[in-house]
């Protein structure tokens, strides 16, 4: 396959199965807290990936690679995704996606080594000021169609988590790139995915909120939205 398709097919998978998955993760919380489900998510597709490395023989990471790896998992995943899946309790996921697309902005105002290029190129400053009025545009045009159930101070607090969420997302990314791992990008994934489910599921534990949740009291359609997050949301995009 030559480059241009991988290219094309990458951008595919980031537009129409990432971009999905805010729909499937509104599904898989109707029976499964938010943090259990992320940790499910992380640690399954996790050990998958893992168990991929190992037949293909990777290269197994070193102290420094898990401890950066770790950081990394729960800054991007824990944090960028998992309150994704948190805020979406109280906030429509189409008002989410949007929140999301605010992360390039942190990227430019946390990537302080890039400031010098970044603030002296006119294109990107004209494409941050454009998409800054886009998603604000879009906040204002969509905060009509909150969660019907939700408290407008649950709905402020689902907003302000991934606002944070987006934070952390674009620092854990920025340190992975100034502070690289020694192991492949897919031992990294896995590694990152395992400890970021580890960390979840034990917020959730320590928070409660699977205190009262059953396997048996799960529906098949937030069984089949968390197997698509799973397979499709976190090992092929």
């Amino acid at each position: 396959m030559g480059y241009k398709w991988k290219v094309i097919l990458s951008f595919a998978a980031i537009y129409i199965i990432w971009g999905s998955t805010y729909l499937a993760i509104i599904i898989a919380i109707k029976d499964i807290p938010p943090m259990l489900m992320s940790g499910m998510r992380f640690l399954l597709a996790g050990i998958i990936l893992y168990s991929w490395c190992l037949v293909k023989k990777e290269k197994q990471p070193d102290l420094s690679s898990l401890g950066k790896n770790a950081f990394c998992g729960i800054l991007m995943l824990f944090g960028g995704t998992g309150s994704v899946a948190w805020a979406e309790q109280y906030i429509s996921s189409g008002l989410a996606a949007i929140i999301v697309t605010s992360v390039p902005f942190w990227f430019i105002l946390l990537d302080k080594k890039q400031w010098s290029f970044y603030f002296s190129n006119k294109t990107i400053l004209l494409g941050l000021l454009i998409g800054f009025a886009g998603v604000a545009l879009l906040m204002y045009f969509g905060k009509s169609s909150p969660v019907a159930t939700a408290s407008h101070s649950n709905q402020l607090a689902g907003m302000l988590v991934l606002v944070a969420g987006g934070i952390s997302w674009a620092a854990g990314s920025l340190y992975s790139k100034y502070k690289p791992a020694s192991t492949s990008v897919t031992m990294n994934t896995s590694v990152q995915l395992i400890m970021a489910g580890i960390f979840s599921g034990l917020v959730s534990f320590i928070s409660g909120e699977a205190k009262d949740f059953s396997f048996s009291q799960m529906h098949a359609d937030s069984l089949l939205a968390l197997f698509y997050l799973i397979t499709l949301g976190s090992l092929v995009a």
